[in-house]
């Protein structure tokens, strides 16, 4: 097999299985390092089995690749995808159209655009929002509004390419400390999803959180609420408290004015706790199941979300991902 496509789909597999991401990246620039070869340099390496003098590439993806140009399925994707195990979600995951939170390496995503979009579609996916970061998020390399423009003029490059499958252009924006987004308005105007999150100051006293967050999920620019109370349950970042708000408050307002809240599938993540899940679901919010995915096999973490999306009993109908685009992008569109 191609030892490209083996080498990614490595990748793939490990950021599926979670495991450390930076050596999820080794096997990842030896697959950009293997593309960028001619034909001619890669026939020779083939011949005398030299691929680990190639800067970069390591005994592990040496072999994997020697397997591969050998016409072998390499052991290590035969390993991986013989312990892939269902994520679950049942009859919610099959319901599910697409992703509507998910980066790329313009911000803190590990893969290029097109490999995202490509994942995506691979899955089943019939769209996909990209949503890098906002500019105040400077750890995560946020997207100016220059560089978001420039990212607009890519994703309408890709999208023939990619068709029938539909890219929507999107931003996870920082919810600032006062309520407001961290990008220039009418930029957010000419975006298909808009995910407003908190990332700083998340140990604010509750009076303040929650006006400022219903002051962003009031905004008719927000389509969605993402990870709300910004706690970590595990994973190599440790465990960070959830953030206290008037829940109640939050949430009616999401309901009000039709602002989904997202279930997020991380596993380090479980955002909203069950307890908050089902206040919003009795309030009558609308959801997004959204992966949040740095890395392409994390586009599969679905089936965490739709799991829990199950055993809370939220009605597909009320799942906005589980819409047709020319369905979602109206209604994002009258928000």
């Amino acid at each position: 097999m191609d030892p490209v496509a083996a080498l990614r789909e490595i990748a793939y597999y490990k950021d599926r299985a979670r495991e450390d991401s930076r050596r999820v990246m080794a096997y990842r620039k030896a697959a950009d390092i293997v593309e960028a070869l001619d034909e001619t340099v890669r026939d020779r390496h083939g011949r005398d089995g030299s691929w680990q003098s190639l800067p970069g590439v390591g005994p592990k993806t040496a072999t994997v690749i020697a397997q591969a140009w050998a016409g072998q399925v390499p052991d290590t994707l035969a390993e991986l995808r013989n312990s892939a195990t269902d994520l679950g979600g049942g009859h919610i995951r099959e319901a599910l159209r697409g992703d509507l939170h998910c980066h790329s390496n313009w911000s803190d995503g590990s893969a290029p655009i097109e490999e995202m979009m490509s994942t995506a579609a691979a899955l089943g996916h019939e769209y996909c929002a990209l949503t890098d970061h906002s500019p105040r998020l400077t750890i995560a390399n946020g997207l100016s509004a220059d560089r978001l423009r420039r990212q607009l003029d890519i994703i309408d490059e890709l999208r023939e390419k990619v068709a029938p499958f539909r890219i929507l252009t999107g931003i996870e924006v920082d919810i600032l400390d006062d309520g407001t987004l961290d990008q220039d308005p009418a930029l957010l105007d000419r975006l298909d999803v808009v995910v407003a999150s908190v990332h700083s100051k998340l140990a604010m006293d509750a009076p303040a959180m929650t006006r400022r967050m219903v002051r962003a999920v009031t905004n008719s620019r927000v389509n969605v609420l993402g990870h709300c109370t910004g706690r970590l349950v595990s994973g190599n970042r440790g465990i960070r408290s959830a953030s206290k708000f008037d829940a109640e408050k939050v949430f009616t307002a999401c309901r009000d004015h039709r602002t989904a809240v997202e279930i997020n599938s991380r596993p380090e993540r479980r955002d909203p706790p069950a307890r908050l899940l089902n206040l919003a679901l009795d309030i009558g919010c609308d959801f997004s199941i959204d992966t949040d995915a740095h890395a392409p096999g994390q586009l599969d973490f679905l089936g965490y979300g739709a799991q829990r999306a199950l055993d809370a009993e939220v009605p597909v109908d009320r799942i906005i991902n589980t819409w047709p685009a020319d369905k979602l992008v109206a209604w994002s569109s009258s928000r």
